[in-house]
């Protein structure tokens, strides 16, 4: 299955437009599982950092980059949502460094997969829809 990564910015200067970034990563994540591709949306821990707070445990954002970028290298794209984030840019840095192709829009990802230009690479095998083809 073609993973897909989305990189976007998260924190603002208010909850409700972190929510309203939350809620755009969401909607980009649900159009691209719809659309057969497995998605890594880091914008979901935003709602475990919700709960850390609550509980008065100590937040874990240094963590989530780290976990994010274990997670980036895994992917064989990247959605990059519009909108500053310096956590977005480190992504997107790491991304273009491991040579894995950056899209600003869903359109061009399904383009450039359809027409052959994006694959997964060599040493992730799977890219063809047919799993049996991969041995699962």
């Amino acid at each position: 299955m073609f993973r897909v990564y989305i990189a976007g910015p998260i924190a603002a200067d208010t909850e409700e437009k972190e929510e309203w970034n939350v809620t755009q990563a969401l909607d980009i994540a649900y159009q691209l599982v719809k659309a057969g591709f497995a998605v890594y949306l880091p914008h979901a821990f935003w709602y475990v950092d919700k709960w850390v707070s609550k509980m008065e445990l100590c937040p874990l954002r240094s963590y989530y980059i780290a976990q994010d970028l274990e997670w980036l290298k895994a992917c064989d794209a990247v959605i990059r949502i519009k909108g500053a984030s310096i956590g977005t840019d480190i992504e997107i840095t790491n991304a273009k460094v491991a040579g894995i192709p950056v899209f600003k829009e869903i359109n061009d990802l399904l383009r450039a997969v359809q027409q052959g230009r994006t694959q997964i690479s060599p040493e992730r095998k799977c890219y063809d829809y047919d799993q049996s083809a991969c041995g699962i």
